[in-house]
This record gives C-alpha cells, sequence and structure tokens, in this order.
C-alpha cells in the first residue's frame, strides 16, 4: 500500500491589523478628553506607550459590552443590535463614568486623575466617538 502523503501544517492567518496606528486613536482619544484640562502631547505619548495594554483593553471591552443608559441593557446598545455587544458575554454594560475611569487610570495621569475623569465625563459624547470608531473599524 503507498505511504500516504503529511499532513500539511494549517496556514496561519494574519493577524488583522487597525485600520489605523495607535497614535491615530491616541490623538483623537485625547483631543476628545477636552483641552485645557490634560497637555495633549503628554497625553498622546502616554497613550501610545500603554495602548497595546490595558487602554486598548479598555476599547475592547466598549466594543463587548457597551454602553449602559438609564433604559437600556448592554443588548439593546447600538453595539448589541449590531451583534458587536456580547449577550451577557464578559458581563453587564458599563457607564461612562467607568469607561472613563479605566482611560484616565490606564493613561497614568494619576496627579491630575481627578481632572481626566471629569473632562472625560463631560465630553463623554466626543469619548464614546474614538470607542465606537474602534468597534467598528479595528481601529480609530
Amino acid at each position: 500500500a503507498p505511504t500516504p502523503q503529511p499532513t500539511p501544517a494549517p496556514t496561519p492567518q494574519p493577524t488583522p491589523q487597525p485600520t489605523q496606528k495607535p497614535c491615530a486613536c491616541c490623538g483623537k482619544l485625547c483631543a476628545s478628553l477636552g483641552s485645557g484640562v490634560l497637555y495633549r502631547g503628554a497625553c498622546k505619548i502616554k497613550c501610545i506607550a500603554s495602548f497595546g495594554g490595558k487602554l486598548e483593553g479598555t476599547f475592547k471591552e466598549y466594543c463587548e459590552r457597551g454602553l449602559c443608559s438609564k433604559t437600556m441593557s448592554a443588548s439593546q446598545t447600538d453595539l448589541g443590535q449590531l451583534g458587536l455587544a456580547s449577550q451577557g458575554g464578559r458581563g453587564s454594560c458599563k457607564k461612562p463614568c467607568n469607561y472613563c475611569a479605566d482611560i484616565c487610570k490606564y493613561l497614568g495621569f494619576m496627579a491630575s486623575y481627578g481632572k481626566c475623569k471629569s473632562s472625560c465625563e463631560k465630553n463623554f459624547n466626543d469619548v464614546e466617538f474614538v470607542l465606537k470608531d474602534y468597534c467598528y473599524t479595528g481601529g480609530c
């Protein structure tokens, strides 16, 4: 009987790359936090340095959990309707103040954490635009 040919190893699939580099996400995120509260240059530098870790994890968490409102659950958000927010995956939706707390913590603005969080919450519509952009395009 002929010897069967060995099964070839599967071809690894390329890792999808974000449509833009972290510097684009960081520039938009830092700009969305509001002017006058943080030095945008320092914000962007800290953001780029930490983007591949917990900060990007916050972006991914937003995509998975969505945003809570007073009348909606995570599965009812626009992300949930598009299948981007998991239906009970990592947990329930989060509030803007929770996302802002994580963003400011992972940006490393400990001395100005309160200002960062306050500005983030005040400008959350702009911050959320950056988060949604990441969810829909894989970049910013």
